[in-house]
This record gives C-alpha cells, sequence and structure tokens, in this order.
C-alpha cells in the first residue's frame, strides 16, 4: 500500500474508532470473532455494511533449525456498498496481516466494540432477570 494510501487509512480508522466510541456506530456481532455495521436504506444502492473480524491462525517458525508452533492474531476490515439489485459490492478490504500499524488500530477498534457488544449482552440479561 502507497504511504498516502497508507496514511489515510489509517486516520479514517482512526475516525471510525472515534465514532464507534461516541455511539455513532451501533455494531452487532455476527459471531464471537466478527462484528457487523449496517446502513439499510428503502432506496436501492444506498445502503453499506462494515465487517470486521478477528483471525487466528495457526502457523510454524523455525528457530534454531526446529519448527516451532505459533500463532498468528490480526484483524480484516471489509466495506461493502448495496447495489441497486441489493446485492453487496465489495469497496474495501484491509487484512491487519499486511500491515502491523493498521493492524493495532484494527484490534483497538475490535476490542472497543467487543467491550461494548459484551456491555448491551450483559444489560439485556439483567433486564431479563429483573422482569421474572
Amino acid at each position: 500500500m502507497a504511504n498516502p494510501e497508507r496514511a489515510e487509512l489509517q486516520k479514517t480508522v482512526d475516525e471510525l474508532t472515534s465514532a464507534t466510541r461516541k455511539g455513532s456506530f451501533q455494531w452487532r456481532a455476527a459471531n464471537p470473532t466478527t462484528y457487523v455495521w449496517e446502513k439499510r436504506s428503502e432506496h436501492p444502492g444506498t445502503g453499506a455494511r462494515i465487517t470486521l473480524q478477528r483471525v487466528e491462525q495457526n502457523t510454524l517458525r523455525k528457530v534454531s533449525g526446529i519448527a516451532v508452533p505459533g500463532q498468528r492474531v490480526f484483524v480484516i476490515l471489509q466495506v461493502h456498498e448495496t447495489s441497486p439489485l441489493g446485492q453487496p459490492l465489495l469497496k474495501l478490504n484491509v487484512s491487519g496481516a499486511d500491515d502491523p500499524e493498521i493492524n493495532a488500530k484494527l484490534e483497538d477498534l475490535f476490542q472497543l466494540i467487543s467491550s461494548g457488544v459484551s456491555e448491551e449482552g450483559i444489560d439485556f440479561l439483567k433486564s431479563l432477570l429483573e422482569a421474572r
């Protein structure tokens, strides 16, 4: 990734993190390692979807000629636009595996979303217990 493009991506991820912290983006858990934000619209072609996925990949690395198992953790950010026919069109795909600095920013965003979703889940569980 070229430096100006990389700097713009870092700035944009920082802005997304800030907007998430302020509550402008309401994320939901698709599964334990994936969070999704969607903007739905009544007008075809104007919707959007952001997906943030944390990947844990088993690896082998050589240490003194011996293969040692390890693990690599990175975050993938995907942005889709909804086509006029309702199909998702991939507009951006960023893998933190390619850039440790971007990965650190994406990991921070992932942790922020994860803790927010967990708090919402706990609040929901409490409301169920209070309603019984």
